[in-house]
């Protein structure tokens, strides 16, 4: 049926085939920097405390370890950073430490 039309039709599909193309690729190069950044809201990769560790903390230590102070073990409670990241006294050594080390791997 095309070749039926003549060459001009022809012409007229493949331009508009060419600029919808054109179209989708520059609104792809619009839209990926967001679609990156919304996978990696945090772009110099430092560990966000409510966002990447709370979450594993929920799931398998705020049962003993959580805002209820009556199933608290050990005194230690980290659902606050504060509280995690502090320097804890250790009564088997002279020196604290801490439960959760920022920037340790």
């Amino acid at each position: 049926m095309l070749a039926d039309r003549g060459p001009k039709h022809s012409s007229r599909l493949h331009h508009a085939w060419l600029r919808v193309s054109l179209l989708l690729v520059a609104l792809f190069l619009a839209l990926a920097p967001r679609a990156v950044l919304a996978a990696n809201p945090n772009p110099q990769n430092k560990l966000d405390f409510n966002f990447q560790v709370r979450p594993i903390l929920a799931d398998r230590c705020f049962k003993c370890h959580g805002p209820d102070e009556k199933a608290r073990k050990a005194k230690l409670r980290l659902d606050l950073p504060e509280s995690a990241y502090s320097i804890r006294d250790n009564q088997q050594t002279d020196t604290g430490h801490r439960s959760i080390a920022p920037g340790a791997e």
